[in-house]
């Protein structure tokens, strides 16, 4: 099995409850879809479009909205913008396969996903699965 959900109703939940936490969030945000060779990824920005940006990885198994929450709330959205893509095989709304980290498909994905969003450079946030991603990217 390929893809990450088992059943097309299952894979309807996990994108309503996506949804939902990010309706909950009191924030200005935006999302986009972004082309790479492994796959079409989503990431969602949060913050003013001018601000400083930090690219972040989080760990699997929660959305992006929900595992971005204390970072959404402490930091001052003002000046920095948090950039979320949905990571390939994680929840959310990227492509539902996962990628090798053997073959070092998570940097490459990682550096092409910040190639399309325009970013030749910027902080990177990262813990758990996220923090081997980042580690990829560098290696990358």
């Amino acid at each position: 099995m390929d893809d990450i959900y088992r059943s097309a109703g299952g894979r309807r939940l996990i994108h309503d409850l996506y949804r939902r936490h990010l309706a909950e969030l009191d924030v200005p945000l935006s999302e986009c879809m972004v082309a790479t060779e492994l796959g079409d990824t989503h990431v969602v920005t949060y913050g003013r479009h001018d601000a400083t940006p930090i690219l972040c990885f989080h760990g699997e198994y929660l959305t992006g909205p929900l595992a971005m929450r204390p970072f959404i709330e402490g930091l001052d959205l003002e000046r920095v913008r948090l950039l979320v893509p949905d990571v390939p095989g994680a929840v959310g709304f990227s492509l539902g396969r996962r990628l090798s980290a053997s073959k070092g498909e998570y940097g490459r994905w990682a550096l092409q996903v910040m190639e399309a969003l325009g970013l030749r450079g910027c902080t990177v946030l990262a813990w758990s699965q996220g923090a081997r991603i980042a580690l990829q990217l560098c290696e990358t």
